[in-house]
């Protein structure tokens, strides 16, 4: 068994803009991740899980174009920048693209995206040595630049007032919390279930084949992950409301020992202005 104990807090603020045929977009998102402990198979400590602390920004935005009732189109953007606090590495990301949603009926939406993206890594004050010493936790050393591309095609179905589910095919890069790059083909499930008034029930499927480029230093393997989940969404008071969620991940086809079952159990509070 691997423990890998950490805290995570995420923090934004998004805004809408609705000119009519235009609608334009924009969030921000504030991240600190902490680590405080990180065991390897054999149930060791690595030294100093710290070095995997960062705290990251993220901004993205979009502007869509209604051209008739059921068709409209637009640009989209993202980019955010990742700081390790112990170590100067530092992660960019940036991706811009457009995207068509189209209505078939009222029932049956189609959306599509896709465009450029690009994921940088720098090495910071960290040197081989130090990556490279058994026992010692520390992000990737110069993974460099990945220029890459992400699509996405979604189908959205309403069943009846209470019941929809959504579709979803894709590929992307992304990064993982050691700060290496790995491109990422994907297939999601969602559906969401009106119980009452009261109660909303989420429910997830999800897989994913990840490939992960290896450098002269770092060697991750390419593997399989599957996952499930369950979330239940309710109110609070008039302006909190709140989730209680459990997810379920199996990560497979990787090089023996790496593999790894995982359970989690979540809470969300929003509120709402």
């Amino acid at each position: 068994m691997v423990n890998f104990q950490r805290f995570e807090n995420i923090a934004g603020i998004g805004v809408i803009w609705d000119l009519n045929k235009l609608v334009l977009t924009l969030n921000y998102d504030h991240i600190n991740f902490i680590s405080s402990n990180l065991q390897v198979l054999n149930g060791a400590d690595l030294t100093d899980p710290g070095n995997l602390n960062y705290n990251a920004d993220q901004v993205s935005m979009s502007g869509t174009y209604a051209f008739t009732t059921t068709l409209s189109a637009g640009l989209e953007g993202a980019a955010s920048i990742r700081q390790y606090t112990n170590s100067g590495v530092e992660d960019d990301a940036i991706s811009v693209g457009p995207f068509v949603r189209f209505e078939v009926d009222p029932n049956f939406k189609v959306s599509a995206s896709g465009g450029f993206q690009a994921v940088s890594t720098g090495s910071g004050n960290l040197t081989a040595a130090q990556v490279n010493t058994v026992g010692l936790v520390n992000p990737a050393l110069g993974a460099g630049t990945t220029n890459s591309y992400y699509v996405n095609l979604t189908l959205d179905h309403r069943m009846n007032q209470y019941y929809t589910d959504r579709f979803s095919v894709g590929h992307e890069t992304q990064l993982d919390v050691f700060s290496q790059q790995s491109e990422v083909t994907y297939v999601t499930y969602t559906s969401s279930w009106k119980v009452n008034q009261s109660l909303n029930l989420a429910f997830t499927l999800n897989y994913q084949d990840v490939s992960s480029p290896s450098s002269s230093l770092i060697s991750t393997p390419s593997y399989s992950l599957f996952g499930a989940g369950v979330q239940a969404n309710f109110p609070v008071t008039r302006r909190i409301s709140g989730s209680v969620l459990y997810q379920f991940n199996d990560k497979f086809d990787t090089p023996a020992g790496q593999d790894y079952v995982q359970n989690r159990l979540g809470l969300i509070l929003n509120y709402h202005f």
